[in-house]
């Protein structure tokens, strides 16, 4: 309907400019030299615009003509996108189904469609790594290194370290970590990573370091180590478990540079609250004696000793070689009448009676230890009194029971 009213429109249309043309004749004359045209301007009119709109299409068709390159560019490029969309999404799926050598296929073939295969050739080369395959991994690292922009040129060095780590090659990860440092020094990645790989070279002082900036961070690391070589094993690490840790290894390191000012600089590093808690106190003081400053870890541990009656304490206070032996002993039976029915003072009192061979009464501190707490130390002490009193059998029977207790 709406078709035959259009048509009737251009009928009448035509109907009523064919009249006006009947009843306003006109004339064009053009002269050009001896050349000249006469017609009706109504034709002139029509030719005109016939010859435009003929020209219109032969332009529209050259044009088309031009452009058929550019639209076959555009239609192969849109048939590589979406090649490369299915390839992508295989490659995700075969990577989590744990199909490595499929999932590998299909991102390296991804990374010679894509425009920019960086990524692909990044996650050809995880996969290869996941089965072993380190020269295939290497060779797509190296692809995407080439091809890196300078914003995922870090990516490519992560990825390095990550296999590093794994291969526990710590060396070579540190120098990778520290030219990512060098770029960010607050990326988790890193500050992780260091703190992984100061850990596993026993670089406490490069621990140290990074120790404020991984206290801003809120993750948890996972640290694997010898328990025989280093204090943190097979645990969790939060940042306040780590720094006292690190404060104990630092405290260790420096005790054997038998270096007093180091001792002291590490010690007036730590928190205040820390440097109160036993079992630092304990530890500083050992490092003390190591390094031979026996005055300075009797001053330390006397004062603390004095605050609290700590187990740890005692029997640190207790290796302390004394300048007035005679004075040491004296304060322990004189902490001894404020509480004598503490175990670990009393095995103290005997410990410090036989280094300085008063037999007699290291026996009786110890047998009275004994009666509180039957400790195995304080066996076998009580065995090398008997024995420096000549008296074989009680310290075979010392030591037997001390034996004992240990088994149990």
């Amino acid at each position: 309907m709406r078709k035959l009213i259009y048509l009737l429109i251009w009928i009448l249309l035509a109907v009523t400019a064919a009249l006006f043309m009947h009843q306003h004749p006109a004339y064009l004359f053009v002269s050009f030299g001896h050349f000249f045209i006469q017609t009706s301007l109504w034709f002139a009119v029509f030719s005109l615009l016939l010859t435009l709109f003929v020209l219109s299409k032969i332009w529209k068709i050259l044009s088309g003509i031009y452009h058929i390159p550019t639209r076959i560019g555009a239609l192969i490029k849109q048939r590589s996108i979406k090649k490369l969309s299915v390839l992508t999404q295989k490659g995700l799926r075969t990577l989590i189904e744990a199909h490595w050598q499929k999932s590998e296929r299909y991102f390296a073939k991804g990374a010679k469609i894509a425009e920019y295969p960086f990524f692909y050739y990044m996650a050809a080369a995880q996969v290869a790594f996941s089965q072993q395959q380190l020269d295939r991994a290497q060779d797509y690292l190296q692809k995407a290194t080439l091809i890196a922009k300078p914003v995922d040129q870090p990516l490519s060095i992560m990825m390095q370290v990550r296999w590093q780590l794994a291969a526990q090659d710590y060396q070579s990860a540190l120098t990778g970590l520290l030219a990512l440092k060098a770029k960010d020094s607050e990326h988790p990645f890193v500050l992780h990573g260091l703190e992984t790989v100061y850990l596993a070279l026993q670089d406490w002082r490069g621990l140290d370091e990074i120790l404020p900036q991984l206290g801003k961070q809120s993750g948890i690391v996972t640290i694997n180590n010898d328990r025989d070589i280093c204090p943190f094993h097979h645990h969790n690490f939060n940042t306040p478990q780590l720094a006292k840790s690190l404060s104990i290894a630092l405290l260790n390191e420096a005790g054997q540079t038998n270096s007093l000012k180091m001792l002291e600089t590490t010690w007036e590093k730590l928190p205040k609250k820390w440097r109160k808690q036993a079992a630092l106190i304990a530890i500083y003081a050992a490092r003390l004696m190591t390094a031979h400053h026996h005055d300075k870890a009797e001053q330390l541990l006397k004062k603390a000793i004095s605050e609290k009656k700590d187990p740890l304490l005692l029997r640190e206070y207790a290796n302390i070689t004394s300048e007035n032996p005679a004075k040491q002993i004296a304060r322990v039976e004189g902490w001894l009448k404020e509480d004598n029915q503490n175990a670990d003072l009393l095995f103290c009192a005997g410990a410090l009676c036989l280094k300085h061979r008063l037999l007699g009464k290291a026996r009786d501190y110890l047998q009275s230890s004994l009666k509180k707490n039957p400790a195995m130390n304080t066996y076998l002490l009580l065995g090398k009194v008997f024995e420096a009193l000549q008296d074989k059998t009680a310290a075979l029977d010392s030591y037997k029971t001390g034996l004992e207790l240990l088994r149990d």
